[in-house]
């Protein structure tokens, strides 16, 4: 799909403003007694198909992997809850509200990962 990393980004800014708009309303809270919030990440880049066991399907690859990173950091320690690799948004997936490339360390990683952080048009929770 020649948009899909648009699609990619279209998809993690509505499910932010979905969770925003739904997770007021749920029993369940975050630890702080707030309402829930999840983080997204948008990453571009090749992977693997695989079967796991109890699963019917996994992606396997180090786009999978930066991705799990990154988004246990959106929306947290100040970052914006979407996170945009600059691999993503260099495959198409730039939209309003996104801020420059910039720099961040995650785990598992020596060198850091060029992202670009959405919060324009983002509820942040």
């Amino acid at each position: 799909m020649p948009d899909a990393a648009l699609r990619g980004v279209g998809f993690a800014v509505a499910a932010t403003a979905e969770i925003a708009a739904v997770a007021p309303s749920l029993a369940l809270r975050g630890l702080d007694g707030g309402p829930l919030r999840m983080g997204w990440a948008v990453t571009y880049g090749t992977v693997a198909r695989s079967a796991y066991a109890g699963s019917l399907a996994g992606l396997l690859g180090d786009a999978v992997n930066t991705g799990f990173r990154l988004a246990s950091l959106a929306g947290r320690q100040g970052f914006a809850p979407v996170l945009v690799t600059e691999d993503a948004a260099q495959a198409g997936g730039v939209i309003a509200g996104m801020g420059g490339p910039e720099a961040v360390t995650v785990k598992g990683k020596q060198a850091p990962v060029t992202i670009r952080q959405v919060r324009a048009g983002v509820a942040s929770g």
